[in-house]
């Protein structure tokens, strides 16, 4: 028997027998005894490994009562372990599956005597999916005596299923919706097992007629099929998809389609990989492409006969990638040189000054990313052959495309003829020579019915309107007899011209000048037209060019503009001069004349305050002595418009109180000292715009006279009073102001030796400016008056040198106006030939001319000549030359572009004696 005991536990693995060795060393006991002892020992490790496993494990009889439950099973069910044995399991299966399950238990019941089904069980979670592995217990006669089922809960993968069952459908759903896509399904030996409604569209299939065919027998060509196959077995292996491309596939009738092909490979958890072909028809893109190039083609067919330059430039790097052939026929250069921007530039604008002058306004306009800023006019360009020509140009931002669409128009013979037109209206039109500031039409009984809607620069606030007043009503009691006699007496197509004294209702004197004609008889006027002039400020000494110390680029710029400008000026003033000589002008005519002349002279100050920016030079304006009371007086009266007429239009009421202190008189420009009092009080109203008071006093020192100008504005901030004296520095926007106006104020004050300053200004409170000058008692030698005789005899010969056309023709004019001989030429080195061959008695040259300019002209006149010729500079630069550069540059005269053909005969009634 202990030999059979040994046998046993031989048998048994090493750490049972160790167990069983220690246990039961007394080998006394009996076999039945020791095995029983191991049959209890191993029940208890099943029962220990039972309760701690996850899955579900019951044991049932064919009652289908429980005889055992697992923790496991308590758990979920909520239940405790004497609740459930001896129970039946089925009320805890959802009804909808009992016959499910019971069905399957059957199988239990006989070979393999085990099932595997899914049930729906009422948990403490609620109804979860429950996947069991049963398998039947025999005796010893087959017979099933219990049942033991082994569950695992599958809610949640049954729920993953679900979904992706409904996503699949809901993704085949989509397929089928497709009606321009077409969709197809292929197993790995290229089967189709989908066929979508835009597939049968597409390829002429239908889904019956395509399922279970093979795609390389449908719709790959013959001679891509290799490629095809070879791509399919590719994706099925690597289980990724192939670039998506262009091909053409076969239809049903074997016309090639052109589509748009892209895969996808969808792989599942059984390993099962499917391959889904998606094809897009590009025969109508096709036709929209081949319909967009011809249209291209039409576009760069009409952009390539343009009469207009058009370039297409990145906006990034300002290379050009299209240029059309009238871009290059404006600027005169092959297309290989204009590519690239900075060539580009110094090829079409070979003077450097210029053109940093232009490239600083176009790139400033650029950057400001506002396109009506991008528009250039008058634009002067040189060609390969050294032509010059006068364009237009304008820059059209596309951001988001880099894209900067650039067009050039070529307007020089539409210069040339607004040029002639001009001048052929000025030669052959009467123009009016004695035009005024202020024009009236009145009855023969003196009644006004007509005034010009100027007339407040006249007469400021004394006189809001004229009409229905008598002429007679503006004429003082000393002059009122011999105006009266002087209108009484004119008769029809005659003109009095008559000087009187009008005094204002602030006590100002004006000087005017009344020049009459009886034009009863014209049907448009119908009684006499007069014209008032204000003669006060002609006998002051004009204004001279306002500087200011340099201020660098924008000097530079400044100078440029004004210079060109002085030209233009120069143009218009010199032809209106001319005209001016015929005093036959009809009424019409003489409206026209004031309104080039007020634009003219509008220009002729905005360059001198230019000017005054760009050189170091002080203005040679006329001092007189001055009292800044009167002075102010007079301000404030000019002033009225912009302090009360205006802002009580707009519901604003400002007042403006003066108080005046007993002052000395100084010295001083009485016009540019106006200016710098108008400026202020402009600031002023400005600064307030739901009104306020301005408050002016005036009072001295021992040393200096001084005018304090308060306001109840807005104040300003720190930086504002920091730049508030700086040019082009506004914070009122570029259609209210340029900035020009206190920078103006700041340079007149430091040319007079005085100072202005902010006082003090606080946000919403107000600010207090004051200036003061020195007090002076110089006795002022007055300027002699020099009158231009309109009955020129002078003779002499003079040769004359400007490259501006319009300087040029001009010029021939005013020589013969003048009674002299004269060459005019457009390049120093016509005028040295003509020198070799012809006497002159002077010589007149500008300075800034291409290719040889002004100054080397005059040194190789100079060298030539032994300065045997006396030689007068007339220039557009303003004041900039000074005496300085008279006199290290060995000229004889200087006289400043826009000048009057008085000051042209004084010059040569100077040169040539």
């Amino acid at each position: 028997m202990k030999q059979s005991i040994q046998k046993i536990i031989d048998s048994l693995p090493e750490n049972d027998k160790e167990i069983l060795l220690k246990e039961f060393s007394d080998m006394n006991l009996s076999v039945e005894e020791i095995l029983k002892k191991e049959l209890t020992r191993k029940e208890e490790q099943y029962e220990l490994m039972i309760e701690n496993i996850s899955d579900l494990v019951v044991k049932v009889n064919n009652k289908g009562e429980f005889e055992f439950v697992s923790k496991s099973y308590c758990d979920l069910f909520g239940k405790l372990e004497e609740e459930l044995l001896g129970k039946e399991f089925i009320p805890l299966v959802h009804e909808d599956d009992i016959e499910s399950t019971k069905h399957a238990m059957e199988n239990l019941y006989k070979p393999p005597y085990q099932c595997v089904f899914k049930q729906r069980a009422k948990t403490k979670l609620g109804w979860r999916w429950i996947e069991w592995n049963d398998n039947s217990i025999l005796d010893k006669n087959e017979n099933v005596v219990s049942i033991i089922g082994v569950g695992r809960d599958i809610t949640k993968e049954i729920k993953i299923q679900e979904e992706l069952n409904e996503s699949y459908k809901k993704f085949r759903h989509l397929m089928d919706s497709l009606t321009n896509i077409s969709v197809q399904g292929y197993h790995p030996d290229g089967k189709v097992f989908y066929w979508n409604k835009a597939s049968e569209k597409l390829y002429g299939y239908s889904a019956e007629d395509a399922i279970g065919k093979s795609l390389y027998d449908l719709i790959i060509p013959l001679d891509i099929r290799p490629e095809v196959e070879k791509a399919v077995v590719q994706m099925f292996n690597s289980g990724k998809s192939i670039p998506a491309e262009e091909l053409f596939l076969k239809h049903k009738e074997g016309y090639l389609i052109p589509v748009y092909s892209n895969h996808t490979i969808l792989s599942f958890s059984d390993n099962r990989k499917e391959l889904y072909c998606i094809d897009i028809d590009l025969r109508e893109r096709k036709k929209y492409e081949s319909e967009l190039k011809r249209q291209n083609e039409f576009i760069q067919t009409v952009l390539d006969n343009l009469p207009i330059g058009i370039a297409l430039n990145k906006i990034n790097d300002g290379s050009a990638f299209y240029i059309n052939k009238k871009f290059e026929e404006i600027y005169g250069w092959p297309i290989a040189e204009l590519v690239d921007i900075d060539s580009f530039f110094k090829l079409v604008y070979p003077d450097e000054d210029y053109r940093n002058s232009l490239l600083e306004i176009v790139f400033k306009d650029i950057n400001s990313g506002d396109p009506a800023r991008m528009h250039w006019e008058n634009i002067i360009v040189t060609t390969n052959t050294g032509e010059k020509k006068i364009v237009n140009a304008q820059n059209i931002p596309l951001f988001e495309q880099n894209t900067m669409v650039s067009t050039v128009t070529d307007i020089t013979k539409l210069k040339n003829a607004e040029q002639r037109i001009k001048e052929s209206e000025i030669k052959y039109r009467t123009l009016i020579s004695n035009i005024s500031d202020v024009i009236v039409v009145f009855d023969k009984s003196g009644i006004i019915n007509y005034e010009s809607p100027n007339i407040k620069n006249l007469f400021g606030n004394d006189q809001s309107s004229l009409i229905g007043t008598n002429v007679l009503s503006l004429i003082n009691k000393n002059d009122y007899q011999k105006v009266k006699n002087a209108i009484n007496d004119l008769k029809e197509n005659e003109s009095i011209n008559i000087e009187f004294e009008y005094e204002s209702k602030s006590g100002l004197n004006l000087s005017i000048e009344l020049i009459a004609s009886n034009l009863s008889g014209n049907s448009v006027i119908n009684g006499i037209l007069a014209t008032f002039r204000n003669l006060t400020e002609r006998k002051k000494a004009e204004k001279a060019v306002i500087e200011s110390q340099r201020l660098g680029a924008i000097g530079e710029m400044s100078s440029a503009i004004a210079h060109d400008f002085n030209n233009s000026l120069q143009a218009i003033i010199s032809n209106i001069e001319l005209a001016s000589i015929n005093k036959n002008i009809p009424s019409d005519i003489k409206r026209y004349l004031e309104t080039i002349k007020t634009s003219a002279t509008d220009a002729a100050a905005r360059v001198s305050l230019l000017q005054r920016f760009s050189g170091n030079k002080k203005s040679n304006s006329s001092l007189t002595k001055i009292n800044l009371n009167n002075l102010i007086r007079d301000v404030i009266i000019q002033s009225r418009p912009i302090w009360k007429n205006n802002p009580e239009k707009e519901g604003r009421i400002i007042k403006v109180d003066a108080y005046y202190g007993n002052i000395p008189e100084t010295i001083g420009n009485d016009g540019e000292l106006r200016t710098v009092l108008y400026n202020i009080i402009k600031n002023s109203v400005e600064a307030m715009p739901t009104g306020g008071i301005i408050t002016i006093k005036s009072f001295s020192d021992n040393s200096n006279v001084y005018i304090n100008i308060s306001d109840t504005g807005i104040g300003m901030d720190e930086e504002t009073k920091s730049r508030i004296f700086q040019p082009f520095y506004s914070t009122k926007g570029y259609e209210v102001g340029r900035g020009l106006g206190m920078s103006g104020a700041y340079s007149i004050i430091n040319e007079h030796e005085g100072n202005i300053k902010v006082i003090h200004s606080e946000i919403n409170k107000g600010t207090t400016i004051e200036f003061s000058l020195p007090i002076m008692n110089i006795e002022i030698e007055k300027p002699i008056k020099q009158k231009v005789d309109s009955k020129f005899s002078k003779i002499g010969k003079i040769l004359w040198i400007d490259d501006e056309i319009l300087i040029r023709e001009i010029a021939s004019e005013m020589l013969d106006s003048l009674g002299y001989y004269g060459d005019v030429v457009s390049s120093g080195a016509e005028a040295l030939d003509l020198l070799e061959k012809n006497n002159y008695d002077l010589v007149v040259t500008d300075i800034g001319m291409p290719g040889m300019n002004g100054w080397e002209f005059i040194d190789e006149l100079k060298k030539r000549f032994n300065g045997n010729y006396k030689i007068a500079v007339l220039t557009g630069w303003g004041d900039q030359i000074g005496e300085e550069g008279v006199k290290n540059n060995f000229i004889d005269y200087i006289l400043c572009k826009p000048f009057k053909l008085a000051d042209l005969e004084n010059l040569f009634s100077s040169a040539i004696k």
